[in-house]
């Protein structure tokens, strides 16, 4: 189950766009973590709408994907969060999880 739903957090950017960007007084307001809020806009700002989607079912990669992802990250072709918006991945843990394996590989 998730902690925050897709109406939750369509509020908290609500909230958020309403009162000047100010992610400070919107943390405070709804008690977030700063991570969290960050991570929100970013999905909203490259995704609108449905970048704040819960996903229904635990999202699997398999480890050839984990390391190509990787591999653009070390490259410098982006960064983890960006990689993470860019293939609609839910949080950087996976590409966490992705560069044990290609340690592991090397």
């Amino acid at each position: 189950m998730t902690k925050f739903n897709q109406s939750f957090k369509q509020q908290v950017i609500d909230f958020y766009l309403q009162h000047g960007k100010n992610p400070s007084l919107t943390r405070q307001h709804f008690q977030l973590a700063e991570q969290t809020l960050n991570r929100w806009i970013k999905q909203f700002n490259h995704n609108g709408n449905n970048g704040l989607e819960v996903r229904g079912k635990k999202q699997t990669y398999s480890p050839e994907f984990k390391l190509s992802v990787v591999q653009m990250v070390k490259q410098g072709n982006c960064s983890a969060e960006s990689a993470c918006l860019h293939f609609g991945i839910a949080n950087s843990g996976i590409i966490s999880q992705g560069y044990k394996l290609s340690k592991d590989k090397v």
